[in-house]
């Protein structure tokens, strides 16, 4: 990079945190680009050359944010020594620190920007996001950690979903209550391992796979005596269980028997009863 091109740069970087300072100080709909310029001593002119209008300038700033938050997703990735679903949490942990650590200027995004929700989040979400998250959940599913009977890229839409909702209904204050790593972990928490324990008339059947469904899945999985079911979003044992165990939301077999208790939310109830008898 030439000098020309550093310094033009370190303006843009000046304009972009200046502007965002004063979006801070005085709210992003009382400031004027005018006061940007003055602050910096710069032409309106010039401010134009990098940003067409303010809203830009906020836009530049979201995503620089999605930037730093994925710099740790990219890597993770390429990291396949480790376990998807270990990696899928320390994901969750980098979105809870880049939004918990500055909720003021996550708030100001969620009010003036589509960061969140909309086109212009889908575009960047698609790019930044879906892509890594997608070779990372396909990674998972070639050797056995991931459910394959849902495509990976619909596994990274839900699972990016899930964090934005997570997160914007903690910036909007829901009634749901608690930190927002808090709530994050809870969130991940369903999303890998389901939320339905029972079988039964009223459990949701497992999801058969289909030509739409990662087709580099062969039959030498169920070869396999110790392989994973396809079912499940993180199976995490090797064991094959047995017909009666119970199928979470997620497809997950919890490997409990007939007439033991199982734990949601701090509530203990009944697994389903041998067929043909409900469980009491």
């Amino acid at each position: 990079m030439g000098l020309r091109e550093e310094k033009k740069q370190e303006q843009r970087r000046a304009i972009l945190e200046t502007a965002v300072a004063l979006f801070r100080e005085q709210g992003f709909d009382a400031t004027r680009v005018r006061e940007v310029t003055e602050r910096l001593r710069i032409s309106e002119g010039t401010f134009f050359n990098h940003f067409p209008t303010k809203q830009a300038v906020l836009e530049a700033a979201a995503r620089d944010l999605l930037a730093r938050i994925t710099t740790l997703l990219h890597h993770d990735a390429e990291d396949d020594d480790r376990p998807a679903a270990e990696r899928l949490e320390e994901v969750g942990v980098a979105f809870a620190g880049a939004f918990a650590g500055d909720r003021d200027f996550a708030a100001l995004l969620a009010r003036h920007t589509q960061f969140f929700l909309g086109r212009w989040s889908e575009a960047q979400w698609q790019a930044r996001a879906y892509e890594p998250l997608t070779v990372l959940l396909e990674d998972g599913q070639h050797r056995g950690e991931i459910r394959a009977d849902v495509p990976a890229g619909q596994l990274a839409e839900l699972y990016v979903g899930m964090n934005l909702v997570t997160i914007s209904n903690w910036l909007a204050g829901s009634p749901a209550g608690g930190a927002l790593d808090d709530r994050l972990r809870r969130a991940w928490a369903v999303f890998r391992d389901g939320s339905v324990l029972e079988s039964g008339p009223s459990a949701p059947p497992p999801i058969s796979p289909s030509a739409t469904a990662v087709g580099r899945r062969t039959d030498r999985h169920a070869d396999r005596p110790d392989a994973p079911h396809p079912d499940g979003l993180a199976d995490r044992t090797t064991a094959v269980p047995s017909p009666s165990a119970a199928v979470t939301a997620s497809g997950r077999r919890s490997g409990r028997g007939p007439g033991s208790t199982a734990n949601l939310g701090g509530h203990s109830r009944p697994t389903t009863a041998p067929r043909g008898k409900r469980a009491t």
